[in-house]
């Protein structure tokens, strides 16, 4: 009787302690709880954490928002920011390609937003233009384009979104990487080469200065080399030279418009604009 006693003394004490532990540890959500002598007592495994749903208004404010700081900043000389903003731009595309029910609603809220600002796209038209043209609006439609172009090749490279900076930079720039993508796209050194080419027949006047003669001396050039004049019309249909330019940037930037005034009216693809800055920065470098 004695034994029998002990034993219930020993259950009752096992059943306060199993009932004190797993109220203790539920919030904890420990799988396997050892009590009193050799009992275990089970608990229901932890129910996972619910994901967010993806806050669209308030990301692609704050996308907007570091756009503006890096466009009425350093603008396109500031490579870093651009990345990073494009890496961000990238995050907010991959987070919004879920079928769950927030984020197909996280969707068509960018959707209204984009129709509220009255851009229009065909249906086929990718996810990822139509996030950098509303993030990036007011930038030249041609460099946004670039920008759309380098994200979905990362798309198609499986890069990850913090890996974008390093994409670009690897990839030696957005408009590196959008020339190796295009059958079509000249290379800044291309065009001005193609321009020289275009000119070279060309001759609109003939006229002798000895005062210009002396400048191209000084300036080490001799007969049969390109130089750039900084001409004036005058009110009578006279032309007035204010300045003679010898510099290799300047001859290739007026090359390259050259190129663009004429062989190069068809390649609309090619980004003119960006061809001269390329020039100027390598000049500058």
């Amino acid at each position: 009787m004695q034994n029998q006693a002990t034993v219930a003394n020993v259950v009752a004490a096992s059943s306060s302690n199993v009932a004190a532990v797993v109220d203790q540890d539920n919030a904890a959500a420990v799988a396997t709880v050892t009590v009193g002598l050799t009992d275990k007592v089970h608990a229901a495994p932890a129910t996972p954490a619910a994901v967010a749903p993806v806050d669209v208004r308030t990301r692609i404010k704050q996308l907007i928002a570091e756009r503006k700081v890096w466009q009425d900043g350093a603008f396109a000389k500031s490579n870093v920011e651009l990345y990073a903003l494009l890496g961000k731009c990238y995050a907010l595309y991959f987070d919004l390609r879920g079928n769950d029910k927030d984020t197909k609603a996280a969707r068509e809220v960018l959707n209204n937003e984009i129709a509220e600002k009255g851009y229009s796209f065909s249906e086929g038209t990718h996810g990822l233009t139509r996030l950098v043209k509303y993030v990036f609006e007011g930038i030249d439609r041609r460099r946004v384009s670039a920008y759309s172009l380098v994200l979905r090749e990362a798309v198609a490279q499986n890069i990850k979104a913090e890996g974008i900076p390093a994409f670009i930079t690897q990839g030696g720039g957005v408009e590196e990487i959008r020339r190796s993508k295009s059958k079509t796209a000249k290379t800044a050194k291309q065009k001005a080469e193609l321009g020289k080419q275009a000119v070279a027949e060309q001759q609109f006047a003939t006229f002798s200065s000895d005062t210009l003669a002396v400048l191209a001396l000084q300036a080490g050039r001799s007969a049969g080399d390109d130089l750039v004049a900084v001409v004036t019309l005058q009110a009578d249909g006279s032309f007035v030279v204010k300045a003679l330019v010898s510099s290799t940037t300047a001859l290739n930037a007026a090359r390259v418009s050259a190129y663009s005034a004429t062989v190069g009216k068809a390649d609309k693809a090619a980004n003119d604009e960006k061809a001269l800055d390329d020039l100027l920065n390598d000049a500058a470098g």
